[in-house]
């Protein structure tokens, strides 16, 4: 702190306490005798302020115990799994406990901690991060185009063969595990609607058809 902003300060505390807290001289400043008292008592609660806050960091008790998280299959193993070893270091005393399944988990009855979602989140009460945005390709194998021509637009997939998760209106049978459905895709059974956000590793070779609309909830 500049000399010439503390000494205005000591000067605005001497004229709100009336008393002088210093005696300056051409050479020398020294507190008074009521300085010194000020100074012991102030150096005593700011002590007993910080005691405080050590006390108060102190009733905090450490992580531990079980910390369960839920995910899809395919997400966690990408984006969870690869964190897991640096999490237990960090945190010695928890112990992780990953449920990977395309289930749609009540966190309040399965007493689940934690639950990555892609889509919009149903339940009351939670609390809710977006972690990034979504949105769903349609994809197929070569020797499925080969078989039944490219479709020039995303009106055109109606007259394909298609696999798709249950919920989305189906052009064929619907698949309820991601998993079947991406070995699906990439075969030669159709065509699939997948996330973006999944086994890229795997796609090069199943090439991506026109952009359907962007996925409605897309977090």
């Amino acid at each position: 702190m500049p000399v010439a902003t503390l000494s205005r300060q000591v000067s605005e505390l001497e004229a709100h306490l009336r008393v002088r807290l210093l005696t300056r001289g051409s050479r020398l400043t020294v507190l008074t005798e009521i300085g010194q008292r000020f100074f012991a008592t102030a150096c005593h609660l700011l002590e007993e302020v910080a005691e405080a806050e050590r006390s108060i960091l102190g009733d905090i008790p450490a992580a531990r115990g079980e910390l369960v998280v839920s995910a899809p299959p395919a997400l966690g193993r990408m984006h969870v799994a690869p964190l897991v070893a640096e999490f237990l270091q960090a945190f010695a005393d928890v112990s992780l406990r990953l449920m990977l399944t395309e289930r749609w988990v009540d966190l309040a009855e399965e007493q689940v901690d934690i639950a990555l979602r892609i889509g919009q989140i149903a339940e009351g009460g939670m609390v809710a991060l977006p972690l990034g945005a979504i949105r769903r390709i349609t994809c197929a194998s070569p020797a499925y185009l080969a078989a039944r021509g490219v479709p020039a637009d995303p009106a055109a997939l109606s007259g394909h063969d298609g696999v798709t998760w249950a919920e989305q209106p189906a052009v064929a049978a619907p698949e309820r595990s991601g998993q079947r459905l991406h070995q699906r895709g990439v075969g030669s059974r159709g065509a699939a609607w997948r996330h973006n956000a999944r086994r890229q590793d795997q796609l090069p070779s199943a090439p991506r058809l026109p952009d359907r609309q962007r996925h409605p909830h897309g977090q």
